[in-house]
């Protein structure tokens, strides 16, 4: 249907002669195809919704993401309207699309139906629906995109309902051959709308075009930059004209927007052609901006933001995490509140933002849902901690911690439901689902964890090795995080050497408060000399130790669940992982406990070369000294003592010394050879 405008048929009826280009026409059209595309199980089944009078447009969650891609699930459904505007393409000043829908609801209130389109128009209704492939392909692949146009309809109501904005028009416009393909969906649940086939109340797009030629403007930055360009009919910029409705004659405004540069404004006009406009953007000022985690006493943990090209104005928006970690998913801070998202605006150079943290005093490891994996959709909106959640594991099981020690442990979760319409259970399991730590149906959203908080169950026993599990029941339970804190555990064990020595790390925080029939030790350096004090405190994970006791004893220490601190100047560092060390001529040398062959041998203390590395084994610890605590070119070596008592153990590598040295018979050696000598009034050992 064609029709010209009232105001050019009263001029013509009057004998008036006008221009043949300046009238406004309007035409509507039905589809030339239209149909419903669902999701399958059975890609090979095709099943055809060409000849229906009514088409589904159901649920599509992931329509404008890879995440999960193509449709899925039973209610996932969208409409396709296929039409031809071919011979209206580069004209058109206005579009409207008109469609009767329905709400089928009968137990919730609104539900709202949407507008977008898709590259493809090979369909037809005969072979397009599910098992044609459309319906798996990836949304790069079909390039759906939306127009952000959306229309509601109350519950059971069916009515005319209209879709129209600049972004479908430019679509229109702009389309290479004219044949386009819109679809229509729905966001949580579906509704109905009439097709072609239908009685009354069939798809209609009402087009406006002009019959004079339109224009279309090009925008080239002079440095290959692509800024937003808006056209207005006005100096003022009030009144928005979209690219490719532009009339001879007519002069046009522009801004040309870009982030982190000034806007650039202009003018053009045409002239027969099609314009052509250079605009030149101009740089912002760029300048550091940082978010740093710190700690109660203003240290900077780490940088959760660091920015070089920072701009006056650049947003930003930050998930923290309630918990930070190091790379073992060890807990090592929480935050100081239950904030976890904040939005920042740069507004000065070099400007600095800060979140605060405390140190976590027990021993815990923290998992965010978006690390797993097998969690295929990340989501930031439905999470309580920072970062993402996940979800889509469905029938499968989540590994989500192997237990490190045997002991109780509690576990707290932040877990939701993507739909809160029916509930939808999940689980934890030890090991294998024939053993529940916890289940629960869950029917509540992201907003009930954070007004009611997250859930939690205690004093659950685990041996070392047990598997943590999770079973999701279904794509729609989120999982945010899940914490695992030690509330008691069995004691970790060390092996003293022959000569009742050894150097420890652990991997835990240990409580040396009450040791049985052993003692350790922490360790300071001033210079040269290397002084033991025993320790008796709650020490924190990879706390470097000496332990002293009975030669060759397996010893037990307790671990600590809470209120572990650091060391402070403890010149014992811990190593927990094997590490591949070696000293520097110029630098550090490193020293490490030698393995002790005997009961009598000595504490000794060795220096690593400065060749090549040598691997200092988990579990244990070392000394770093500095090159210039060694004087006179004379072999390097450590005084050893516990206290201010002389223990007859000193380091090493003392060869060809000035000093005078003597053997246990009090005889002056001159040249002394290997073994055990009075150098000072200190006994040292001589290893060469």
């Amino acid at each position: 249907m064609k029709r010209t405008t009232f105001f050019k048929s009263l001029l013509l009826a009057a004998g008036l002669s006008v221009g043949a280009n300046a009238w406004a026409e309007e035409v509507t059209l039905t589809p030339t195809a239209d149909t419903e595309l669902n999701w399958t199980s059975d890609e090979t089944k095709v099943t055809s919704y060409g000849t229906e009078t009514s088409l589904n447009c159901g649920i599509w969650q992931e329509m404008w993401t890879n995440a999960t891609p193509g449709l899925k699930g039973s209610n996932a459904r969208i409409a396709l309207l296929k039409f031809d505007v071919s011979n209206y393409k580069g004209k058109l000043t206005s579009a409207t699309l008109k469609l009767t829908g329905t709400n089928p609801s009968t137990n919730t209130n609104t539900r709202s139906i949407y507008l977008g389109y898709f590259t493809s128009t090979s369909w037809d209704e005969t072979t397009t629906a599910s098992g044609s492939g459309m319906n798996t392909r990836s949304a790069d692949a079909l390039n759906i995109q939306p127009f952000n146009i959306s229309q509601s309809l109350a519950k059971g109501e069916t009515k005319e309902v209209s879709f129209s904005n600049d972004a479908l028009l430019t679509y229109l416009n702009n389309d290479e051959d004219g044949i386009v393909s819109l679809i229509v969906y729905g966001v949580g649940q579906g509704c109905y709308i009439n097709s072609k086939e239908a009685e009354s109340g069939k798809p209609q797009l009402v087009l406006t075009y002009s019959s004079e030629t339109l224009y279309t403007a090009t925008f080239t930055e002079t440095n290959n930059l692509e800024p937003t360009v808006t056209i207005y009919s006005d100096e003022n910029r009030a009144n928005v004209v979209t690219n490719g409705t532009l009339t001879d004659g007519t002069t046009y405004y522009y801004t040309a927007s870009l982030a982190g540069y000034a806007d650039s404004k202009g003018s053009f006009t045409v002239n027969g052609a099609a314009p052509s406009i250079s605009i030149t953007m101009t740089k912002l000022a760029r300048y550091t901006f940082t978010v740093n985690a710190i700690d109660g006493n203003s240290n900077v943990i780490k940088a959760l933001i660091s920015d070089e090209d920072s701009y006056a104005g650049k947003a930003y928006k930050l998930y923290f995490s309630k918990y930070l970690t190091d790379d073992a998913n060890v807990v090592t801070y929480v935050k100081d509140d239950n904030t976890f998202a904040a939005s920042y605006t740069s507004s000065s150079e070099s400007a600095t933002q800060t979140v605060s943290y405390t140190a976590y005093t027990g021993q815990a490891w923290f998992f965010e849902g978006e690390s797993f994996s097998a969690l295929g959709t990340k989501n930031a909106s439905d999470n309580y901690s920072g970062g993402n959640s996940g979800r889509g594991l469905s029938d499968a099981t989540l590994d989500v911690m192997t237990m490190p020690l045997a002991g109780t442990y509690n576990i707290s979760y932040a877990v939701c439901s993507n739909n809160t319409n029916n509930a939808h259970t999940y689980s934890f399991y030890k090991n294998s689902s024939e053993n529940v730590v916890e289940t629960q149906n869950c029917q509540w959203s992201v907003n009930y964890v954070k007004t009611t908080g997250t859930k939690s169950v205690s004093n659950i026993s685990f041996a070392s090795g047990d598997v943590l599990k999770f079973y999701g029941g279904s794509t729609n339970i989120i999982l945010d995080y899940v914490l695992v804190e030690l509330a008691s555990a069995a004691p970790v064990t060390a092996t003293l050497g022959a000569n009742g020595y050894t150097t420890f790390a652990s991997v835990y925080d240990l409580d040396l408060s009450n040791l049985n029939g052993f003692k350790a030790y922490t360790a300071t350096l001033s210079g040269a000399e290397l002084s033991f004090t025993e320790c008796t405190s709650k020490v924190v994970a990879g706390t470097g130790l000496l332990l002293k006791g009975t030669a060759d004893a397996e010893v037990e220490i307790p671990v600590a669940t809470a209120d572990a601190a650091a060391v402070s100047g403890n010149a014992l560092t811990g190593v927990t992982a094997d590490t591949d060390l070696k000293s520097d001529a110029d630098g550090d040398y490193i020293f490490v406990m030698k393995k002790a062959a005997s009961a009598a041998d000595a504490l000794t203390f060795l220096p690593l070369t400065t060749e090549s590395e040598v691997t200092v084994p988990a579990g244990k610890a070392y000394v770093t000294v500095p090159a210039t605590a060694f004087t006179g070119g004379g072999a390097r070596s450590l005084n050893v003592s516990f206290g201010n008592e002389a223990t007859g153990i000193n380091a090493v590598e003392a060869a060809a010394q000035k000093e005078s040295a003597y053997n246990l018979n009090g005889q002056r050696v001159m040249q002394p050879t290997k073994g055990l000598y009075i150098v000072n009034g200190k006994k040292v050992i001589i290893n060469k």
